[in-house]
């Protein structure tokens, strides 16, 4: 395998789940971005497996967890009472995308969905030897750098996941106001 075959499956899969636009144009960009990340990351994960170091399966879990969660949350929402007057909107926005447009906006969120998470596909295939790496593994530099963008990637799961939270509880006692308590200060 080489690094176009990885992207093309890549692209292959974004295009398969942002699909979802076509339906509801609002589902090219929320639940078909969380989603490709999630099964970008899993199936990044099963075609490296064998070459895939710790910090890349955990930067992998982290994505598939982020997009997994983001795609549920996103789903939860749309079956909300206080979200409704938001999802009115938004379906009076979609009216306005003829079909034939939708086209672009598909194969346009795809590739920015590859670019995405072409960072994790380039350190599968630098620690498979598919592609060069800027540092050796054994760099120390390399360590430092890769533990902080997990660290970064770990937090900002989690500040989204706890902002989402804040904001579902209050929304849903104040569904017509916005968010402006916890994080969203």
């Amino acid at each position: 395998m080489n690094e176009f075959i990885v992207y093309l499956i890549m692209l292959g899969l974004a295009l398969l789940v942002s699909a979802s636009g076509f339906k509801r144009v609002v589902f090219f960009i929320s639940v078909g971005y969380a989603y490709s990340v999630a099964l970008i990351a899993i199936v990044l994960g099963g075609l490296f497996l064998r070459s895939a170091s710790v910090v890349n399966l955990i930067q992998l879990g982290i994505l598939s967890l982020y997009g997994l969660r983001l795609g549920t949350y996103i789903l939860l929402r749309e079956r909300q009472l206080a979200y409704g007057k938001e999802k009115g909107d938004v379906a009076a926005r979609e009216a306005a995308v003829a079909f034939p447009m939708r086209f672009p906006i598909w194969i346009g969120v795809s590739v920015l969905y590859v670019a995405m998470t072409a960072p994790a596909a380039l350190a599968l295939m630098a620690n498979a030897g598919l592609v060069g790496s800027l540092f050796p593994s054994d760099s120390l530099v390399r360590l430092i750098l890769v533990w902080c963008g997990l660290i970064i990637m770990a937090f900002g799961f989690g500040l989204e996941a706890v902002a989402d939270w804040q904001k579902s509880h209050y929304k849903a006692k104040r569904p017509d106001h916005y968010c402006d308590i916890g994080v969203f200060r």
